[in-house]
């Protein structure tokens, strides 16, 4: 019995001895997996580490090479600041040079102008001439019916003959070339009627270059007609074919009642001029405003309409 009991304490020693084996066994086999795991991902931590130290590495290199390359480039520009610097400084000086230059010049021309013989009579006759233009121009203006707003007229030298006259909003006068006075047959009665629709619509068209467009080949037919008709002048200033379409128009009229009619629908329009009228719906306009002022029979309004535009 006795030794029964030894031979199953020995095999259960033997047993346990075993199973304690194979457990060693396999926690040291779970030992070194973990460890193998460790090791590897410590090697790719490191290797990560590397690789980034290196990246911020060479970026410090580039970063201190721009700053040498800023440097310099710093060192370029206040040198050519400098010399900038002194050549604005020669410039200044050339001009204040040539300044002193100029003065001398226009005092000793001032002086020379001085000294010219002036002809007896000649700033009188001058004076009487622009009179007669300021008179004519206002007779002008009543004549055809009109004479309001009132024209200021200032007469100036021009360097360019071939300008005769111009609108000086600033001034809100009509400045007609000196030289111009008495060589050109319908002067005056052109600038009674342009000067005065410029007194009050210059304002609306501003700069609005959208508008200027149609203002031009409105208002210069207009007044072409205006003074063609009543002061036997021609109309060679007239640009392109839409306005002497117009000016056909403002003719037809004529033909179906009579001058004075046609003469008070001219000045009609430039009194009525409005900043929205187009070339699209300035037949539409042109109705609207017989309606309201009746100065034609409408359907001679309509036939002219559609003998002028309608037919192109």
């Amino acid at each position: 019995m006795v030794n029964w009991l030894r031979n199953i304490g020995i095999v259960v020693v033997v047993v346990l001895t075993v199973l304690g084996l194979k457990a060693y066994t396999d926690y040291r086999e779970a030992l070194g997996e973990v460890d193998a795991k460790v090791q590897e991902r410590v090697r790719k931590e490191v290797a990560e580490y590397r690789k980034f130290t290196d990246q911020i590495i060479v970026e410090v290199v580039n970063a201190k090479a721009r700053a040498n390359q800023f440097s310099d480039s710093m060192a370029q520009l206040e040198s050519r600041s400098d010399k900038l610097k002194k050549d604005q400084d020669s410039f200044e000086e050339e001009l204040r040079t040539m300044q002193g230059r100029a003065k001398k010049r226009y005092e000793d021309f001032d002086r020379s102008l001085v000294s010219l013989p002036v002809p007896a009579g000649a700033v009188e006759a001058s004076a009487k001439k622009e009179a007669e233009f300021v008179a004519r121009s206002e007779a002008f203006a009543k004549k055809v019916g009109f004479d309001e707003p009132p024209l200021k007229i200032i007469f100036e030298v021009s360097g360019e003959e071939a300008v005769q006259g111009s609108y000086d909003d600033k001034r809100e006068s009509y400045v007609v070339n000196s030289a111009a006075v008495g060589k050109s047959a319908d002067l005056p009665e052109y600038v009674a009627i342009m000067g005065r629709f410029m007194v009050m619509h210059f304002a609306q068209i501003g700069n609005k270059a959208e508008q200027a467009t149609f203002w031009n080949d409105f208002r210069i037919p207009v007044v072409a007609y205006i003074v063609v008709a009543n002061a036997a002048g021609e109309a060679d200033f007239l640009r392109n074919d839409k306005q002497k379409t117009l000016l056909q128009f403002m003719r037809k009229i004529e033909e179906r009642t009579d001058k004075a009619r046609a003469t008070k629908l001219a000045v009609d329009l430039l009194k009525s001029y409005e900043p929205t009228w187009t070339h699209e719906n300035f037949s539409e306009a042109l109705k609207k405003l017989n309606v309201t002022k009746k100065v034609v029979d409408h359907k001679v309004l309509e036939e002219s309409i559609a003998a002028t535009w309608k037919r192109r």
